[in-house]
């Protein structure tokens, strides 16, 4: 069976996530739900002028590069046919345009949180001064946003215990 570039790609990386699992002894099938869509990975990602960027040292391949047809992995170039550097293209083009609708979501969940959030805390200590105290949260949480999947960075850490702790701190 001969699965286009973009299809081994996602199998790839699906597979170098549960093989990296299978090796520590753990399982981990994929989690499907009605009520949400999502991809996921657990590589890096760097959306720059120079290309897109997949890094995780600790997956095989370390790293994926893809820019304007071309494929490197782990440093290495991956000769392609001209369907497949199409399809790369198109790729990067998709993912050029996902990563800042993915921002703008990220920014109106925050606005919805923050909204539900300081109008909580006003009823509940009549203080309109503590909600005035939300709002800088709001900001600190936008900049976060925009320093981040804002600039075409998705990096696992930023997003997972770190970005907990710091919720958890502002509570």
């Amino acid at each position: 069976m001969r699965l286009p570039l973009t299809g081994c790609l996602l199998l790839g990386l699906t597979l170098a996530g549960t093989g990296t699992a299978a090796a520590d002894g753990q399982t981990k099938a994929p989690a499907l739900s009605s009520r949400q869509c999502g991809v996921s990975t657990p590589y890096n990602l760097l959306v720059d002028s120079g290309g897109i960027w997949l890094r995780n040292r600790e997956q095989l391949p370390a790293e994926i590069f893809f820019h304007d047809g071309e494929l490197n992995i782990d440093r290495q170039p991956i000769p392609v046919s001209d369907a497949d550097a199409q399809r790369l293209r198109q790729l990067e083009w998709g993912t050029r345009q996902l990563v800042p609708a993915v921002a703008g979501v990220a920014g109106e969940a925050t606005d919805i949180a923050f909204d539900a959030l300081g109008a909580t805390v006003e009823i509940m200590t009549g203080s309109g001064r503590k909600a005035r105290e939300v709002e800088g949260l709001r900001r600190d949480a936008h900049e976060y946003v925009g320093r981040t999947l804002g600039r075409g960075i998705w990096e696992q850490d930023l997003f997972g215990e770190q970005f907990e702790a710091r919720i958890e701190q502002a509570a």
